[in-house]
């Protein structure tokens, strides 16, 4: 709607400027011209929008062209940028997320974790939305990213996708280095005369910028890489610990249990064990020993999985990591769910939500 209004009202001064030109001419015709063009522009509107919702939920598979999987970068790109302050933006931008989250077979998708912090956004103080919508919105990067690299393998030979590429990582990534690479790559193809001229401008501007201010994009791209997988081990600890508390109390129920329910609780709880397992072997890749890291993982291997021992080793290698930052320690864990089984520790008392209430503290 607020797209359709500034339309009109662009419309409007477009007959008022015509009609102060041709004033001479006793030109009468500008209202009369500015209502007949009120529902074209109402009309044109609308398809954009709707090509743009068409577009967006397209699957990258079975895109033809780079020219489509162009044209949905340059929609997702305008999505993030408009969905704060456009209604209908916002409503599109979180439809694509939760249809894709529903339906994404891959485990650590950003737009997984991006779901999640849009259902924390509600709870969550003034600074802290700020906080979430800045991470959801290099989440939401990192997205593209991937789907860039997706269209580049199916699509190698094409000039004009690299380049959309390079540009995408040099604007809104940062990532100089990389996206001087692609431009590189770029120009070993031969593209033609516009794209050698848009290359020849931004290899000139990267370079300048890099004598100007030399900085390594590695170390960037790893700081961003292990936010991520620290987030969203984190949040599968806590989304395991729940499910664990559900099938203790799905198991102590007095009636008949019901063994699907138990099994589906299982499934979950073996896949989250997984999850964050997965996680923590790449955040140890990116940044190996990293003392909040190590803690987490050690509660989570102290309260959930009850081996005292291992979370103890954990922890006396946090001390050793702060007394020596010179060193580096490699961490062995094991992964106690390989056999994809599930252990349940039992007692007569009823402590798992005291180990619960536990290891939200330790990870707050």
């Amino acid at each position: 709607m607020t797209l359709i209004i500034s339309a009109i009202f662009l419309w409007a001064n477009f007959n008022l400027l015509l009609s102060k030109i041709l004033l001479t001419y006793n030109y009468n015709g500008a209202f009369f011209v500015w209502i007949l063009g009120i529902p074209i522009i109402i009309t044109f509107i609308r398809v954009l929008q709707k090509n743009k919702e068409k577009i967006i939920n397209q699957d990258i598979q079975f895109l033809a062209t780079p020219q489509e999987i162009d044209e949905m970068m340059f929609c997702f790109l305008t999505l993030i940028d408009n969905n704060l302050n456009n209604r209908e933006e916002e409503i599109l931008f979180k439809g694509y997320i939760i249809g894709h989250e529903a339906n994404c077979l891959f485990i650590d998708c950003p737009l997984k974790n991006v779901k999640r912090l849009m259902e924390e956004q509600t709870h969550n103080s003034l600074n802290d939305i700020f906080a979430v919508n800045s991470t959801i919105y290099h989440e939401f990067l990192t997205y593209i990213n991937k789907v860039y690299v997706i269209g580049l393998l199916k699509f190698p030979k094409s000039t004009a996708l690299r380049l959309s590429y390079a540009l995408f990582l040099c604007d809104f990534l940062k990532l100089k280095t990389t996206a001087k690479n692609e431009l590189e790559n770029v120009e070993k193809d031969n593209p033609p005369l516009n794209e050698q001229f848009i290359v020849f401008r931004y290899k000139k501007i990267i370079m300048e910028e890099q004598d100007t201010n030399p900085t390594d994009d590695t170390d960037l791209v790893s700081g961003i890489a292990y936010d991520s997988h620290f987030r969203q081990c984190k949040n599968f600890i806590l989304e395991t610990a729940k499910n664990f508390y559900d099938f203790w109390g799905a198991l102590s129920e007095n009636e008949n249990t019901d063994m699907t329910k138990l099994n589906n609780i299982g499934l979950k709880i073996n896949q989250g064990l997984r999850s964050v397992n997965l996680h923590w072997g790449r955040m140890q890749h990116y940044k190996a020993n990293e003392p909040k890291a190590i803690k987490m993982y050690a509660s989570f291997v102290r309260d959930i999985l009850n081996n005292k021992d291992k979370s103890k080793e954990l922890m006396g290698l946090t001390t050793k990591v702060l007394e020596m930052e010179n060193e580096n320690f490699d961490i062995e864990y094991d992964d106690d769910f390989a056999d994809g089984k599930i252990i349940m520790y039992c007692s007569s008392e009823n402590v798992l939500i005291k180990l619960l209430i536990n290891l939200i503290i330790n990870l707050i």
